[in-house]
């Protein structure tokens, strides 16, 4: 029995075996990762046949890798940013299938957990400062100074820059847990009101029955928005340190 909604972010055991020494329990985590698997085998069957003519699957695919170049392409002012696109094709697909996988029956919502987006934020936070110094050296500290303001004002645009350039990884990591958590949170609350509805008034249940449909499809929305933001946001930080101003 589910005691608070905070439980499906923990790891639930459901079927205890032991053979051999080995440890072969069935977990919230394994089916989980069977999930991923299932999505694995998905794309992998959409990218095995390449043809001149597509067939469906692969119509879908290319769609969707058309619709996320689109998006990447507003967010850039130089060509030279184009290569970066398949890490932020990889980027995005794998945050929205972390949220998405995660409303599903027992799933475990990753992106839920502040370590693990901090890990992504701060891991592309650091690799957008070394491209940086990269492509220009000492001269990517120019993205601090604004151009064409008063000298008397200057030094503290430097600071507001300098502070608004490193809170980015916590704003990126602040957000994707955020709305993960309060989304499975309301789904939870929604679960155990209708749990409890269906066993002392069940001619009810229907109410909170719609209700918890109209949330779960809003937090697939959700689940595709925040691995929209998120990718956005990295292309644009992306074309700040490659262009600088």
């Amino acid at each position: 029995m589910i005691t608070s909604p905070l439980e499906h972010f923990e790891a639930n055991a459901f079927t205890y075996l032991y053979l051999f020494g080995y440890d072969f329990s069935i977990t919230s985590r394994i089916l989980y990762l069977l999930s991923l698997f299932s999505f694995l085998c998905f794309f992998s069957f959409l990218g095995s046949k390449v043809l001149v003519v597509p067939n469906a699957s692969q119509t879908l695919g290319e769609n969707i890798y058309l619709a996320v170049f689109s998006v990447f392409k507003q967010q850039i002012s130089s060509v030279r940013i184009l290569r970066f696109f398949p890490l932020i094709f990889t980027l995005f697909m794998y945050i929205f299938l972390l949220n998405f996988s995660s409303l599903f029956i027992f799933g475990v919502s990753i992106s839920g957990h502040i370590t693990v987006t901090c890990f992504f934020s701060f891991t592309f936070f650091i690799a957008l400062i070394i491209i940086g110094f990269l492509n220009h050296g000492l001269g990517f500290f120019k993205l601090f100074v604004p151009q064409n303001v008063p000298k008397v004002l200057l030094d503290f645009l430097i600071v507001i820059e300098v502070f608004s350039f490193f809170i980015r990884p916590f704003s990126l990591a602040i957000r994707l847990f955020a709305n993960m958590l309060a989304g499975h949170t309301l789904l939870g609350i929604f679960a155990q009101f209708g749990v409890y509805v269906f066993k002392n008034h069940a001619v009810f249940f229907f109410v909170p029955l719609l209700l918890l449909l109209a949330v779960f499809f809003l937090e697939i929305a959700v689940s595709l928005i925040q691995a929209y933001i998120f990718a956005s946001l990295v292309c644009i930080y992306l074309n700040d340190v490659v262009i600088l101003h």
